[in-house]
């Protein structure tokens, strides 16, 4: 029997060092293999770049000093006078041609084509050469009108024949790449297809070698079956890892059943391969842990920490490892180890921690929040107080008073709106926000947005500009109000982070249209100062902002994006944010909203002036793009050009005249002025010019009017300002579909109970309701209200007025009452809540206790006018 062990051992044995043989010989074939091929590539790569390559690239030059030299010659034909930078322009091309003396050799040595296009290209561009030479000493003797002669009627063909001759070089040269190319790529994938042969048969073989390894390996001794079954009931009771080592052997002798429940790993795996730790572990750790496990001198019991990484899943453990070492005659032989998984005790720690943390954090984000809104309504209010007391010095001043007025009504605007922001989150927060879905104008949305934005950002010397992107509609329906909200949030961020003379673009784009759908991308893009990672993962979090210093020094409540973020969530979009600190940052959502026409623009004008011409001229290629849509939604033609000298030439071949340029201030090549100055000269005193800038023109208005600029604008420049201008040029008027200013109310013969218990209030609400036309009468609070018009004759009162919040009976019972009373007009008057309580839960219980409509503190005259219009004329005509 022991004869048969060892025979069959010796045959394991004999077949492992066959199967270790043919691998290695595998490896050392696929190797040489390797070699050569790369061998092989190494050669296609030197043949590329010794004549293909060269030609081409020689070729590529040829072409660009072919290109050159006709533009330089052409500028110099342009300019005015010859001066110092045409003589620099004169020396760059003299310095290129220094080069053409060694292409020429390259072409005529490497090229593997036709000799005689090689040739015919040097003939023409020595012939060239000739004639700019010609040219340039009659532009220097100011024969300008000769020279251009030359250049246009011999020149101008030879450039063509020679760009026709270098492409065709290129192409023969490009022929030979690709050739060699193809040749790399066949062998690349004949060294592939090689390789996945070689690793099959290499994997097939180790797995082989896995396989008998494993078999061998479990074999195990009986002694180690005794322990493994004392060690499972153990563990089988308890959530500790139970393992012995044979420190003499240096091998596992027992893993406990429940290694892979708690550690993650099967017993048989550790048991079979020990170093099998080395994957959980990191090297510090598993070195650490190996010199005690192995250590036959340590006799007492020792205890480790030390954390485990799953190598399949990732996740981490927290454990703790205790060693007690088993004595035998004198000597340690074994070690048993009792390890225990501390992660889910070690969370429970870590959630405890966190929830106190937060609980903690949003205390002082709370503290922080009633701090800075204390700081944001007492600016206002103090603001307010100052006009108030200015008022009375300057009361027999009118210019005085109204812009005292205007200060307050400011004040009061900005402390409503930090209120507003509040109302609103707290309607979010409920689920209770209102998204409306109503006919707007995209270009009057972001004109509106332009006058309220742009003076702050002049005010900082910011660059704001506006752009409406491939738009094919401009009115839509949707909630334009949330929508302003949301875009007056980014900018007044981009306004106030962004440094002086930093950038501030806001777009509108439409990315797709499926019917009467329109996916519409809205973006505000600036270069403040950004945002750190980490903070843009709570950046959507109420009261946040990235460091107190950061409010200390641009104030606000942090309630901003907070706010936006949950707004375009309601109107099924979602924001994006990409920002890197002092660099800037990117806001932008995406809504799907419906088309609301087929035209799509809210102004009108006459055929006169739909046909006028324009000649748009800006480097800048979105805002090109922008300009000439704003001139299309007007019905007016337009071209755009990139440049001065693109414009010259547009002039100079257009048979039909533009009735209007309109030139960027700042490009690149030629500015505009001197552009205007060229469109001048070229177009005469019919083409009015305007000059349009993002910072204050008044610097160079001297200059600019001297140059033959008409008018200026600033940017952004929305179709409103490309329309006064045409309308100047024309001198029609402007037909504007849409309603301007505040409508005239007249509710004469109208009667209105007012119910309100502040005095100063009744007298402001009154006066305001007189003004208008109304008879008015008073009552202090809700039981004089319901006792007045149950005294008056049926229908004497209109519309009543109602607080909510008065003494004796509020108005909420004083309307029930009302609308209970056994009388004709009782259920047909008009009833509207005045108050101060904004929630929605109020406005729910005012129109279940029978108002018409609900109104929020402060009110606006307008909005309260409207309304009782609305009820007293529009829904009875229906």
């Amino acid at each position: 029997m022991d004869h048969k062990k060892n025979w069959r051992l010796k045959n394991i044995n004999a077949l492992l060092i066959v199967v270790v043989v043919i691998i290695s010989l595998g490896v050392f074939a696929f190797a040489g293999m390797t070699i050569i091929n790369t061998d092989n590539l190494a050669t296609y790569t030197a043949e590329i770049y010794s004549r293909p390559y060269a030609v081409n690239n020689a070729a590529w030059q040829m072409r660009a000093q072919i290109l050159f030299a006709r533009n330089t010659m052409l500028n110099l034909l342009l300019d005015d006078e010859y001066g110092v930078d045409a003589e620099e322009k004169l020396q760059a091309l003299y310095k290129m041609r220094e080069e053409i003396p060694g292409l020429e050799q390259t072409l005529q040595t490497q090229y593997e084509g036709d000799e005689e296009t090689v040739a015919r290209l040097i003939s023409e561009v020595e012939r060239l050469r000739r004639l700019h030479d010609e040219c340039i000493e009659l532009i220097k003797a100011g024969n300008i009108r000769e020279a251009g002669e030359i250049l246009y009627g011999s020149a101008y063909p030879l450039y063509s024949a020679a760009e026709m001759h270098a492409q065709e070089l290129i192409g023969h040269s490009q022929e030979k790449i690709d050739a060699y190319v193809a040749q790399s790529y066949a062998l690349n994938e004949q060294t592939n297809q090689l390789a996945l042969i070689w690793g099959l048969a290499l994997v097939a073989l180790a797995v082989l070698l896995s396989v008998v390894s494993v078999r061998t390996i479990t074999k195990r001794n009986g002694d180690i079956f005794r322990s493994n079954t004392l060690f499972r009931i153990i563990s089988e009771n308890v959530d500790d890892v139970f393992i012995v080592y044979d420190i003499a052997r240096k091998s596992v002798e027992y893993v406990s059943d429940n290694a892979e429940r708690i550690l993650g790993f099967s017993p048989s795996e550790y048991r079979g391969d020990p170093p099998l730790a080395r994957e959980y572990l990191d090297e510090k750790t598993f070195r650490r842990l190996r010199d005690h496990f192995w250590d036959a001198e340590g006799g007492e019991i020792q205890e480790e920490l030390f954390l485990m990484t799953d190598p399949k899943t990732g996740s981490r453990r927290e454990c703790i490892s205790r060693r007690y070492p088993i004595v035998e005659n004198g000597k340690i032989t074994k070690a048993v180890f009792v390890t225990s998984d501390l992660t889910e005790q070690k969370r429970t720690q870590n959630m405890l921690r966190t929830a106190l943390e937060r609980a903690e954090n949003a205390n002082v984000a709370k503290r922080e929040f009633l701090s800075r809104m204390s700081h944001e309504i007492r600016t206002p209010m103090n603001a307010m107080t100052g006009t108030l007391r200015a008022m009375e010095y300057d009361i027999d001043n009118s210019g005085k008073m109204k812009e005292h007025l205007r200060k307050l009504n400011m004040s009061a605007m900005h402390l409503l709106d930090l209120i507003n922001d509040i109302l609103d989150m707290s309607r979010i927060e409920s689920g209770k926000i209102q998204i409306e879905s109503r006919p707007f104008s995209l270009n009057a949305m972001l004109s509106e947005l332009t006058d309220i934005m742009q003076t702050k950002a002049e005010e900082n010397r910011q660059a704001f500009n506006v752009l409406l992107k491939s738009t094919s509609c401009d009115m839509v329906k949707g909630d334009d109000t949330r929508i302003k909200q949301v875009l007056l949030n980014f900018l007044s961020n981009a306004i106030k982070f962004t440094p002086p003379h930093g950038k501030i673009r806001m777009s509108v784009e439409e990315i797709e249209r499926r019917g009467n759908q329109v996916l519409l991308k809205f973006e505000v893009r600036d270069t403040g100062i950004g945002m750190h990672e980490e903070f843009l993962k709570r950046l959507f979090e109420p009261f946040e902002q990235e460091q107190n210093s950061t409010y200390r020094k641009y104030g606000g409540t942090g309630l901003g994006m907070a706010l936006s973020k949950a707004l375009v969530e309601s109107m099924g979009g979602e924001i994006m944010v990409e920002s890197v600190p002092d660099m800037g940052s990117v806001f932008s959502f995406c809504l799907w909203l419906e088309a609301a026409g087929a035209g799509g623009s809210s102004v009108q004008i006459s055929d006169k002036v739909k046909n006028l011409r324009v000649l748009v001229i800006e480097d800048d290629e979105e805002m090109r793009e922008h300009l000439k849509l704003q001139c299309r939604q007007l019905g007016v033609e337009a071209e755009a050009v990139a440049s001065g000298l693109e414009a010259v030439r547009t002039l100079r071949k257009t048979k039909r005249k533009f009735d209007l340029c309109l030139i960027d201030l700042y490009m690149p090549d030629v500015d505009g002025i001197h552009t205007a100055e060229w469109i001048r000269k070229s177009a005469g005193k019919d083409t009015f010019i305007v000059l349009m800038s993002a910072y204050d023109h008044k610097k160079i208005e001297k200059e600019a009017v001297a140059a033959g600029v008409d008018a200026f604008l600033t940017k952004p420049v929305m179709r409103a300002d490309i329309y006064r201008v045409l309308q100047d040029m024309s001198g029609e008027e402007v037909m504007v579909s849409e309603e301007d200013g505040m409508e005239d109310y007249d509710f004469a013969g109208k009667r209105l109970l007012i119910a309100e218990d502040n005095e100063l209030n009744m007298e402001v609400a009154q006066e305001l309701c007189e003004h208008v036309g109304f008879e008015v009468e008073c009552a202090y609070n809700g039981k004089i209200a319901v006792e007045m018009f149950e005294r008056s004759p049926v229908g004497y009162y209109d519309a009543i007025l109602m607080d909510v919040h008065m003494p004796v009976m509020n108005g909420n019972e004083a309307a029930q009452t009302i609308r209970n009373l056994k009388r004709k007009d009782a259920g047909s008057v008009v009833i509207i809540a005045m108050t101060a309580n904004a929630f929605y839960e109020d406005e729910v219980e005012a129109l279940k206790s029978g108002m018409n409509a609900h109104m929020a503190k402060p009110i606006e005259p307008e909005a309260i006018f409207a309304a009782l219009k609305k009820f007293l004329y529009d829904n009875r005509e229906e």
